[in-house]
């Protein structure tokens, strides 16, 4: 029987700091995309927005639940009402741009994430 081990403390090392970039870069996504979600909803909504309270307090913060990502958050307390409708007014669904949005910009990001991790082991 014949057994070969091979161990490349040089990938390893890069594979670590790899690592580390893309936890960085994806945290760096998550941020970017929520950002990118309520500008489009900022940008161009279902709703006429006489006070800009809907569209002026949407924000980004981290998640509440301790892991990692970011929620996109419209604290004016009506905001379901506008986006779902009510027995008398119909949905404006902002939503569904904000969400559109957010994936596109995540994906994007991800992808450029995950070729700079390839970038950093492949060495």
């Amino acid at each position: 029987m014949l057994t070969l081990t091979l161990y490349d403390a040089a990938f390893l090392h890069d594979a670590s700091d790899g690592l580390d970039g893309l936890e960085h870069d994806a945290d760096r996504a998550a941020h970017n995309a929520g950002d990118e979600g309520v500008k489009a909803e900022q940008a161009d909504h279902p709703y006429t927005d006489r006070t800009y309270n809907l569209s002026g307090s949407a924000h980004v913060e981290a998640t509440d639940d301790g892991e990692p990502g970011v929620d996109m958050v419209w604290p004016a307390n009506y905001a379901s009402y506008v986006n779902s409708g009510t027995e008398r007014s119909r949905p404006y669904p902002f939503v569904p741009i904000a969400e559109d949005r957010a994936k596109q910009v995540l994906d994007y990001d991800l992808e450029n994430a995950v070729d700079r991790f390839k970038d950093t082991v492949s060495g």
